[in-house]
């Protein structure tokens, strides 16, 4: 009776046993089954992680790159403004200081010289350009008034005939004033080429002087029609050519897109004289001169 006790005992023992090491080894299943899910899913997480760094890490690049760049281009905008505007204080400094010296009269000189920006404005044209014909005229004995006329009518003459050339037709007005009289030379030669109409000129010297086209043209070879009266007849030609009141013709195209657009490109240059008027004689001006002072100085100490 005890011996099949004691057997029974044992066998339920070695069964109890196999049951434990069964629930163990499903047990350890079960948790490398879990630790294996959650190897990969930290691997998951850590390749999404990295997958997502990347594009991050180059939007944050993309943001700070157009920062830099948005920074670059301001310091350069800045830098180009700077350079403009002390070069739009030194080309007026040089400008104001000829007509000073060919007029002498240092307000004079502003006039001309803000009378050139003012019409460059008005007609969407070069104000530097404006103002060295201007000065050009001046310098060759033309008052302020005259030298006015005289821009006022080639701005009307380039509208009508773009193919003009005003800097030969302004030459050779220079010519004819320097002479004293009207020759044939400027006015068949340089004048014809450049876009004036002779005949229309001989007409108008005619009229007023009660003579013929033929007696007119005699006139001119002997050297009996002064200057004045064949500038005066130039600018009367353009005039009439225009039917209108002198200055009307190149008003009028100024409102145009194409001059409109055409003049865009002279606004930053008309600011940067702007600017060097409202900066002229005052603190701007002076600290201008002092770091150019500076800078030649160092230049000459090295050299």
């Amino acid at each position: 009776m005890r011996a099949r006790q004691a057997r029974a005992l044992a066998v339920s023992a070695r069964q109890e046993q196999a049951v434990q090491r069964a629930k163990t080894r499903a047990q350890e299943r079960e948790w490398a089954a879990l630790s294996r899910q959650q190897s990969a899913s930290v691997e998951n997480e850590r390749s999404q992680t990295l997958g997502m760094l990347p594009g991050k890490a180059g939007a944050l690049m993309a943001i700070a790159a157009a920062a830099l760049a948005a920074a670059t281009a301001v310091a350069a905008l800045g830098a180009a403004f700077a350079r403009a505007v002390v070069d739009a204080i030194a080309f007026r400094e040089a400008a104001i200081g000829g007509l000073t010296q060919v007029m002498k009269s240092a307000s004079g000189a502003r006039q001309v010289f803000d009378v050139g920006v003012s019409l460059a404005a008005r007609w969407n044209l070069d104000p530097r350009q404006m103002v060295t014909q201007l000065q050009d005229l001046v310098s060759k004995g033309f008052s302020a008034q005259d030298a006015r006329v005289l821009l006022t009518a080639s701005a009307d003459l380039k509208v009508m005939n773009p193919n003009a050339n005003i800097g030969n037709i302004m030459l050779a007005i220079g010519q004819i004033k320097s002479k004293g009289v009207l020759q044939m030379e400027e006015l068949q030669g340089q004048l014809a080429e450049a876009g004036i109409n002779v005949g229309k000129t001989l007409e108008i010297i005619g009229k007023r002087l009660g003579k013929s086209t033929a007696d007119v043209r005699k006139m001119i070879s002997a050297g009996k029609i002064d200057s004045n009266t064949g500038i005066w007849a130039i600018v009367k030609s353009i005039e009439e050519m225009g039917g209108g009141k002198l200055g009307s013709v190149a008003d009028k195209a100024s409102k145009s897109i194409s001059s409109m657009m055409a003049g865009l490109q002279f606004r930053p240059g008309l600011l940067g004289l702007k600017l060097a008027e409202m900066l002229e004689g005052g603190a701007g001006e002076g600290a201008v001169r002092r770091a150019l002072q500076k800078l030649r100085t160092a230049m000459e100490t090295e050299g």
